[in-house]
């Protein structure tokens, strides 16, 4: 389990992207989140497609099952992967592909982790005491902390989608927010997708759509 931390989540919409996008985007991390019934499960790492009718779709990387356990967190792993990619950039075949042949561009990635979070009214406490410097137990070790399964979200405007269900609830929590910055989601799993996401599309550019 990992704790996903970052700055409390507020929602900041932008022009660029139409905010019935945004919305369809949530929806479908909020939707995916609440098909899954299993615990206890590896990460998931994936790109965020979206059709010609504007509809999103998420679509996983191939990363074995077993690879998620060689690695301590699973940000170093999207992270080694991505360099991997940018890397192999030209020589790399389009990772992926629309049903016509033609590599798609992706609009986002995501990853979906499962993390130990402080309760609800105690996160903003160990956002501020962890943001100036302050020690925390491990939130694993909190008798008060509870399960998390979270997906993270980048896009190509680099604003971060976030959906968190707590177990035990049904109540799934999903925000767009800035990424990094002051009022922003930071930490290592939203840098690490937007790193996979850059490499993505520098192979997607390389290899023509």
């Amino acid at each position: 389990m990992i704790f996903l931390y970052g700055n409390p989540y507020r929602v900041v919409e932008r022009k660029e992207v139409k905010p019935l996008l945004t919305e369809r985007i949530l929806d479908l991390l909020k939707t995916s989140l609440a098909n899954r019934t299993e615990w206890d499960e590896v990460p998931e790492l994936g790109l965020i497609h979206v059709d010609h009718l504007g509809l999103p779709r998420l679509v996983p990387f191939p990363v074995p099952d077993m690879t998620w356990h060689l690695s301590n967190h699973p940000a170093d792993l999207v992270a080694g992967l991505a360099i991997l990619i940018l890397e192999k950039a030209n020589g790399m075949p389009p990772i992926l592909l629309a049903p016509d042949g033609r590599t798609i561009q992706p609009f986002g990635a995501y990853l979906r982790v499962e993390s130990w979070m402080p309760p609800q009214h105690r996160r903003e406490e160990v956002a501020r005491r962890r943001m100036a410097g302050g020690s925390t137990p491990r939130l694993a070790d909190l008798p008060d902390s509870v399960e998390c399964r979270t997906l993270v979200g980048v896009d190509i405007e680099k604003m971060a989608y976030t959906a968190d269900l707590e177990r035990g609830s049904s109540t799934i929590a999903a925000a767009r927010i800035p990424l990094g910055g002051p009022r922003g989601l930071s930490g290592r799993l939203p840098d690490c997708v937007s790193l996979f996401l850059d490499a993505v599309r520098k192979v997607t550019a390389n290899t023509g759509s």
